[in-house]
C-alpha cells in the first residue's frame, strides 16, 4: 500500500458523485442474505475531517429485527474525481448492548493508495472505477461472503482506471453529476424490491387500518384519504375518456366535487360517474399487487405521484392543504424513514385502501335511504343508464368488497 498525503480542503468538492459511488444525500441500498440484512443509507449531514467537509454513510446490519453492527463510514471527493475514505465510527452490538467499538478510526494528515482492485479500506483514495457492484455500484460482478462475516459482505471483483475528467477545477462537473445521478437514483429506488416484512407485519397492518376506518374519531380525519382518491379517480377517467377537467374541490366535511367540461351523456360520462367509490378499491388492488412483488417503496411513490399530479386540479384552499399534508407525510416516510418502516407504512396505506373502500358505498345508501344523496353518483348513473340508482350501489360494493378479498389474499401470501 502506498502512502499519499491528503490533498488540501480546498481541494475537495461538497459532494460525492463518483459514477460508481454516487453518495448522494438521502439515496440507500439494501442488501439481503439469509436472515441479514443490510441497509446502507447516504445522511444529510457531514463531519469535517482535517478541514474537509466528509460525507457520512450510515451502514447498518441486522440479523432478524436485531441489529449487530451500526457504523458511519466518512467519505470526501476531489476535483479529479478520486473518492477518499476518510474513516469510521462503527458499534458491534449483543443483545441490545454495544460490545465492540474495534475498528473505528479517523483518517490523518496522510492517507494509503491501494493497489488494484481495491478493498475501499483505511484512509484509501478511490479512483473513479471502470466497475463496481451490481446495485450499490454498477455492472460488476458480486458474491456474497458468509452472513456471518458482518464487515465483509460482498466480494467484489473490480479493476480501478484513471478519472475520466483531471480539469474539474470548479466543481461544475460535480454539480452536473449531482442533479444526472440523483435522478437514477431515485428511480433505481422507485423500481428496487425490499425485503419481505418480518413475520406478523401484514396482519398488524391490517389491524391499524381496521381501526382508522372503525372508530369514528379515526375515520373522520381518515375520510379525507378516501374522498382525495374518490376525486382523484373521477378526473383521472374523465381525462382517459377525453374530457376536459375543469378542477377538483375538497371540503372539511370530507365530501367533494370533481368538475369536468364535455357531453352530458355517453359512455364517457357514465365511466367518470361510475370511477369514484371504485377507485379507493381499484388502487389499494394495485399496491397489493405491488407488494406482493415487494415494491413497498414503489406503491409510497405512486401515491406522491398521484398527489402531485391532483395538486394541480384543486381548485379551493382546504382541499390545497389536505393534498399538500397527505404528500409531505408519504414524502418523509419514501424518503427519511429505514426500509423497514418503508414497508411497515405502505402495508398500512394498502390495506387502508382496501378496507376503507366499501365503507362509503354503506355510508352512500344509508343517506339515500334518509333521502339526503339526491345528487349522488349513483342516482346521477341512474339517470344515464338503464340500471336503477340501488343496482349501482350494489355494483359499488361488490367491486370494493371483490377488491378487498383479492387483495388480503396478495398481502397475506
Amino acid at each position: 500500500m502506498q502512502t499519499r498525503r491528503l490533498p488540501p480542503h480546498r481541494q475537495f468538492v461538497r459532494t460525492v458523485t463518483n459514477t460508481y459511488l454516487p453518495w448522494i444525500p438521502g439515496a440507500r441500498w439494501y442488501y439481503v442474505g439469509g436472515d441479514e440484512r443490510i441497509q446502507v443509507r447516504v445522511l444529510h449531514r457531514t463531519r469535517r475531517i482535517e478541514g474537509i467537509q466528509a460525507t457520512v454513510v450510515r451502514d447498518t446490519v441486522k440479523v432478524g429485527d436485531k441489529t449487530i453492527e451500526d457504523t458511519f463510514d466518512w467519505y470526501a471527493q476531489d476535483r479529479r474525481g478520486n473518492v477518499w475514505y476518510l474513516g469510521e465510527n462503527t458499534r458491534e452490538y449483543e443483545h441490545g448492548h454495544v460490545v465492540s467499538r474495534e475498528g473505528s478510526w479517523e483518517a490523518g494528515p496522510t492517507a494509503q493508495l491501494p493497489a488494484s482492485p481495491c478493498s475501499l479500506t483505511r484512509a484509501s483514495v478511490c479512483p473513479r472505477v471502470e466497475t463496481a457492484a451490481t446495485g450499490h455500484r454498477r455492472r460488476a460482478h458480486a458474491t456474497r461472503a458468509s452472513p456471518s462475516s458482518s464487515r465483509s459482505h460482498l466480494s467484489v471483483e473490480a479493476r480501478w482506471t484513471s478519472p475520466s475528467r483531471t480539469d474539474d477545477t470548479d466543481g461544475s462537473d460535480a454539480a452536473t453529476l449531482v442533479r444526472m445521478d440523483a435522478v437514477v437514483l431515485v428511480w433505481e429506488r422507485v423500481i428496487a424490491r425490499q425485503p419481505r416484512p418480518a413475520d406478523g407485519v401484514a396482519l398488524a397492518s391490517a389491524l391499524v387500518a381496521v381501526a382508522l376506518v372503525a372508530i369514528r374519531t379515526s375515520w373522520t380525519l381518515a375520510r379525507h384519504a378516501v374522498t382525495i382518491v374518490h376525486e382523484g379517480a373521477h378526473g383521472f377517467v374523465a381525462m382517459l375518456c377525453g374530457r376536459q377537467l375543469a378542477g377538483i374541490r375538497l371540503h372539511s366535511d370530507s365530501s367533494g366535487v370533481s368538475v369536468s367540461k364535455g357531453r352530458p351523456s355517453g359512455p364517457g360520462m357514465v365511466a367518470t360517474a361510475a370511477a369514484g367509490y371504485v377507485g379507493p378499491a381499484v388502487l389499494g388492488l394495485a399496491c397489493a399487487w405491488l407488494l406482493s412483488q415487494r415494491h413497498a417503496v414503489a406503491v409510497l411513490w405512486l401515491l406522491l405521484v398521484a398527489l402531485a399530479l391532483l395538486l394541480v386540479q384543486i381548485r379551493n384552499f382546504f382541499g390545497l392543504l389536505v393534498v399538500l399534508a397527505s404528500g409531505a407525510a408519504l414524502f418523509v416516510v419514501s424518503w427519511r424513514l429505514d426500509v423497514d418502516a418503508q414497508v411497515s407504512a405502505a402495508y398500512v396505506v394498502t390495506w387502508f385502501l382496501l378496507l376503507a373502500a366499501p365503507r362509503p358505498v354503506l355510508e352512500l345508501q344509508a343517506a339515500r335511504r334518509r333521502g339526503r344523496a339526491r345528487g349522488s353518483d349513483a342516482d346521477q348513473l341512474g339517470r344515464l343508464t338503464p340500471l336503477p340508482a340501488l343496482a349501482w350501489v350494489g355494483v359499488f360494493l361488490s367491486a370494493t368488497v371483490g377488491a378487498l378479498f383479492v387483495g388480503a389474499g396478495l398481502l397475506l401470501v
